[in-house]
């Protein structure tokens, strides 16, 4: 039998080395001088993945043992001043700052909310996940499946009735290795996915001894629907994939699907496409300032010490003949040192040198300017609205991220309405906070908005709407028996042309 080969998307492997640095600097300066430890041959750290690096390595072809523990001084004496992670978590809070908002569901999948994944994780902890990643390198997917049942077929209704349940599973960007579309039906459509996932396996002959292998979901939509087969690498010593056999992907009552249950997340839409990566700019400017710490403190360990020098001809070869023998010569407080008449012993300083600290404050800058930090460079808060002018890029982004996030979301629970045999209604939604900022209404904004309102501009749902968004009217206020007491108390006035002849 040939030897089966999986490939990976060309769009997969062009991103795969940018993911992986962007996510290096959201995991904090550990993480990147692990990789760079690695990359110089330091053991008991982990590896990286091919062409990963962070600092620039001193004298790259001397592989001699001096130059290799100087390059790991440089590394280990490196500083990241972390902005990258402080705009994640600024974007984050903004995202999350009132929690999602989840339709009422029937009782069947209600579930969903409280155990989205079949482990006990709320579909609101799932969504901070999913949401992370595509805030960082815009990229994640959400697999919705059903378990089979003993005889290996998809399940009916009766299993239904017994007790399993559809799921909502993420796959993160690095999991999602091939997809493929198509014209379908004169619709573009996803006809092929492939999501690779790691198990872990003991090995045989062992009591307790494990090893992680690869395992390829490869998902087809056919004619005939979907189908799904595993390939599970080999264990042992053995090379290769084991093959399962192909089957097909049911609804309840074997119902065909015709799609593939999966939905791409991204940052700038939710198609199968690889989207932009939106803190890499920041990041590309931190790992900037990072190289510059390295450079500042290597520099500083080697020059700032002061260099003696000795202008002896005695001394000198006095020095020469210890050397010769193997010895050296000895400076310090112990020490006593000797040269003839008119010579001389002194010490030479490097001139200072801010060139590498005027380069950092410059990426400090240049971050600050992405907005990178939703405050002011001198600690103070900036006002709601000043940040919204000055971080729109941001925020409009994180709208599209929002919205995307929820459209995902709100698909899945229709691909689960399907696998358990529910109606799906329109209502049945999960939507994201898009109000990223307090919006209270002063007193004079209230003002001017119910005078536009009277110039007859909108309705008054639409100025109630606005009002309560601006916390001029409680959120818990029932508008409707607000405005019948409104109109109540309208017609309680006093008419004072009333009875005038």
């Amino acid at each position: 039998m040939a030897e089966i080969n999986i490939e990976k998307n060309s769009d997969y492997t062009s991103h795969l080395t940018r993911w992986t640095k962007v996510r290096a600097i959201i995991n904090g300066e550990p993480t990147l001088k692990a990789i760079d430890l690695a990359n110089v041959g330091v053991t008991g750290v982990a590896g990286s993945a091919t062409g990963v690096s962070f600092l620039r390595p001193i004298n790259p072809t001397n592989t001699s043992d001096y130059n290799r523990q100087r390059n790991i001084n440089m590394i280990n004496g490196a500083r990241l001043y972390n902005t990258t992670v402080k705009t994640h978590s600024g974007l984050m809070g903004m995202l999350y700052r009132k929690p999602p908002i989840q339709a009422e569901l029937p009782d069947s999948i209600a579930y969903i909310y409280d155990n989205v994944d079949g482990s006990g994780l709320s579909m609101a902890q799932q969504s901070r996940s999913v949401s992370s990643d595509v805030v960082t390198i815009g990229r994640d997917g959400l697999l919705v499946d059903m378990p089979r049942n003993d005889e290996g077929f998809q399940i009916t209704q009766a299993d239904v009735n017994d007790g399993f349940r559809a799921s909502i599973q993420e796959y993160k960007a690095e999991s999602i290795i091939d997809w493929h579309e198509s014209v379908v039906n004169n619709v573009k459509a996803l006809v092929l996915l492939v999501l690779c996932e790691q198990v872990e396996v003991f090995i045989v002959g062992s009591v307790n001894s494990r090893e992680v292998k690869d395992r390829y979901k490869v998902y087809r939509l056919t004619d005939e629907g979907v189908t799904v087969q595993v390939f599970t690498e080999k264990t042992g010593k053995n090379k290769g994939l084991d093959e399962s056999e192909q089957v097909p992907v049911l609804g309840s009552n074997n119902s065909k699907l015709t799609k593939i249950p999966f939905n791409f997340v991204g940052s700038k839409n939710n198609q199968s496409c690889v989207d932009s990566l939106p803190l890499e700019p920041i990041a590309l400017v931190n790992i900037g300032h990072y190289q510059e710490s390295a450079n500042l403190a290597s520099s500083s360990f080697q020059l700032s010490a002061c260099q003696p020098w000795v202008a002896s001809n005695t001394f000198a070869k006095t020095a020469e003949i210890k050397a010769k023998a193997g010895g050296s010569v000895e400076l310090g407080e112990d020490s006593l040192i000797i040269v003839e008449a008119g010579g001389s012993f002194n010490y030479a300083s490097p001139p200072p040198n801010p060139l590498s600290k005027e380069i950092q404050t410059g990426y400090r800058d240049q971050m600050l300017e992405l907005g990178a930090q939703i405050i002011t460079p001198n600690g103070g808060v900036e006002t709601a609205e000043a940040a919204k002018l000055k971080h729109a890029s941001n925020v409009s982004d994180l709208g599209v991220i929002s919205e995307n996030v929820s459209d995902a979301y709100t698909e899945s629970i229709k691909a689960v309405c399907f696998f358990m045999g529910v109606e799906y209604k329109k209502e049945y939604t999960f939507r994201l906070n898009n109000e990223f900022f307090d919006m209270s209404l002063s007193a004079d904004d209230a003002v001017k908005w119910v005078s536009v309102w009277q110039g007859g501009a909108y309705s008054k749902a639409e100025l109630d709407a606005i009002l309560v968004k601006g916390k001029a009217i409680g959120a818990d206020v029932d508008l409707d028996k607000m405005n019948d007491a409104i109109s109540e108390e309208q017609g309680l006035s006093v008419d004072f042309d009333e009875g005038e002849a």
